[in-house]
This record gives structure tokens, sequence and C-alpha cells, in this order.
């Protein structure tokens, strides 16, 4: 159990990292501070879930993604993104959920 919450912090961590924050490994982008001043239209919507997907393959090898959701709210001015994931080598998916 330690160990999936260590990987779920690295996920939390890993997207919300902007690019050029992290000194050593500066091309990590998590995807979501860069659209937190656009609008919430599918374009948007659709950029975040790529961005994720893809910051999560290439930095966190030990989660296999099952599935990004991302939905605007624009009554608190974000967006909500679920993850699902599945640690590698356990059968359990696991969900890390962010606003």
């Amino acid at each position: 159990m330690r160990d999936i919450a260590a990987i779920k912090n690295s996920v939390r961590n890993l997207i919300l990292t902007g690019y050029g924050e992290r000194p050593f490994q500066p091309t990590i982008d998590g995807g979501v501070t860069r659209h937190l001043f656009e609008l919430a239209t599918p374009h948007t919507i659709h950029n975040i879930e790529s961005a994720v997907r893809n910051c999560i393959y290439n930095y966190e090898p030990r989660a296999e993604v099952l599935d990004v959701f991302v939905t605007g709210d624009l009554d608190n001015n974000g967006f909500h993104v679920s993850i699902s994931f599945r640690v590698i080598n356990t059968p359990d998916p696991v969900t890390v959920e962010l606003f």
C-alpha cells in the first residue's frame, strides 16, 4: 500500500509540474499549469488529456495509464482532472483527482 501511495504522489507532482520548474529535468511538463488561463473548450480539454498521458508515459514507468477524464468547471474557473492508472504488477486500478 505504501508503494501505491508513493506512485500516486509522484503522478500528482508530475502533473502539477510546469515546463522548466525542475532544475535538472527542465523538459517535464504535466500540461495542466500550461492551460491554466485558457477557456474550457473541447480543444483545451483534449490538449490537457494528451499532455497528462504523455507526461505519465514518459516520466513514470511504474504506472500504466488507463484513462484520463478532464472536465471544465466554468463556475470555479478551472478543470477537474481524473487520472485512472494501474501500477505495474498490480491488478487494481488507482485514481488520482486534481482541480
